[in-house]
């Protein structure tokens, strides 16, 4: 029997995997979590196989949820549930940590057997998601532009586009402002960007944030990188 952890924010997605998961021979779900702290509570006691992990929407939390389960819980298969078209996101789940990582638009069949070659010990990555990684190996201007920020940065930059403000990445990351202002020069200086407002629509373009931000954060502060 697979023991699976299931951690997904939205009630309405967690229930659907579950259903999903219910239906699988060999396949328990041992608890859900809503959050990764959650998460760690309910490994800690139920010692899973496998977390599966949703990320129906890209954000720093999955990110840390993939970098605590490998260092803490190493017996534990991560597997990333990613969108058809976040092959960035793909990329750095697996590396941050998760051992597999298929779409949401994977089927049943393809769930079940990654999850069978998680238990015992395998990587699984779907093919679409082989793919397109290859390629961007292959053809760099078919990289993300976002491959060239280091795992804190990429953090950073989604909790920017997330609205959050130095003082609130700071606290969250447990970093000084200085180092966090630090990480944000360094972020634009690596994408090629002048201001907060370009680095959005960058970030909406490739996928980031479901569609320009502009309007929806007061104007979207034309913000240049300070300390």
């Amino acid at each position: 029997m697979i023991d699976v952890l299931l951690l997904e924010a939205q009630n309405l997605v967690r229930t659907s995997l579950r259903r999903l998961l219910a239906d699988l021979p060999d396949v328990r779900v041992v608890a859900e979590a809503g959050d990764c702290d959650e998460a760690v509570r309910l490994a800690r006691r139920h010692r899973p196989d496998v977390l599966l992990l949703a990320v129906t929407r890209p954000d720093v939390h999955c990110l840390d949820a993939c970098v605590r389960f490998s260092r803490w819980f190493p017996s534990v298969s991560v597997l990333a549930l990613v969108a058809e078209e976040d092959v960035h996101i793909a990329e750095r789940m697996l590396a941050a940590g998760a051992t597999g990582c298929l779409t949401l638009q994977a089927g049943r069949e393809e769930l079940e057997e990654a999850l069978h070659a998680m238990a015992a010990g395998e990587r699984y990555v779907s093919d679409g998601i082989a793919r397109a990684l290859a390629v961007q190996r292959i053809l760099p201007e078919a990289a993300s532009p976002f491959s060239r920020l280091t795992h804190r940065e990429f953090q950073i930059l989604l909790m920017i586009a997330e609205g959050a403000e130095v003082p609130e990445i700071a606290e969250r990351l447990a970093l000084t402002r200085k180092t966090v202002c630090g990480h944000r020069q360094r972020i634009f200086a690596k994408l090629g960007v002048r201001t907060e407002v370009e680095l959005l629509h960058l970030a909406w373009r490739h996928g980031l944030v479901p569609a320009p931000p502009v309007e929806g954060r007061e104007g979207a502060r034309e913000r240049t990188p300070s300390a």
